[in-house]
């Protein structure tokens, strides 16, 4: 017996591509968040150093031009770090986004398969009641025919 063909196989397989393109942005923007998260990271670590640098020099009688080269770059590293901060809440925003969109595709999805499946059974048993009533009409006139 061939398989059967739904009216809704293109619409399923859209669906499915549509699923498999959005799983595939959400793992973009995963790892589009890792690399910034790690990013932050490094120039938190590097502003905790020069801090620390800072501290040793204030400490061993530094000149107040070095000090004011120290500040520059506490500001401009602090203004990246902010910069950065706004990349990783965005990025964060759009996993939350990407993994609710993948949500919603997949139980649309699932739903489609679902009523496809009830009406491929009902298919399948409306077949079976026409076959089995062919049968019963072939063993009546069968039946009927002997003498």
């Amino acid at each position: 017996m061939s398989q059967r063909r739904s009216k809704l196989d293109a619409v399923i397989q859209h669906r499915r591509h549509l699923e498999q393109q959005i799983r595939d942005e959400l793992h973009g923007a995963k790892h589009d968040l890792a690399l910034e998260q790690n990013q932050l990271q490094r120039l938190n670590q590097k502003l905790e150093g020069i801090l620390n640098d800072l501290a040793r020099e204030q400490t061993n009688g530094t000149s107040t031009d070095q000090l004011d080269l120290y500040y520059r770059f506490i500001q401009r590293q602090c203004q990246s770090i902010q910069s950065h901060n706004g990349i990783v809440k965005q990025l964060t925003e759009r996993c939350e986004t990407k993994t609710h969109e993948l949500i919603e595709t997949a139980k649309e999805k699932k739903l489609l398969e679902q009523v496809d499946e009830k009406r491929g059974k009902a298919h399948s048993k409306a077949q079976a009641k026409r076959e089995q009533e062919l049968l019963d009409e072939v063993a009546g006139n069968r039946h009927n025919r002997k003498p």
